[in-house]
């Protein structure tokens, strides 16, 4: 989710992660301890946006999120941007 400078990364099984992609393009910073009252605010925003949604969201409960994917996820690593 975007909001003005700040970016809320939620996957259902790591912890939500915060960046500012204006001063951070690779996203190597992550935000969420040292900007609790952002993290927070973008936290309810969002959950403000799901309730209003006429199902509950399926990412949460996707397969594809969980198992070996979300393993081969958290493995991954952030290769350099090209020039």
């Amino acid at each position: 989710m975007l909001d003005g400078p700040h970016k809320l990364i939620r996957l259902s099984h790591r912890p939500a992660q915060l960046f500012r992609p204006a001063v951070d393009v690779a996203e190597e910073e992550d935000r969420a301890a040292t900007d609790p009252k952002n993290l927070a605010r973008l936290f309810k925003e969002l959950a403000d946006w799901e309730a209003m949604l006429p199902t509950v969201p399926l990412w949460g409960s996707s397969p594809y999120w969980r198992g070996a994917s979300a393993r081969d996820y958290d493995d991954w690593r952030p290769r350099p941007e090209p020039k």
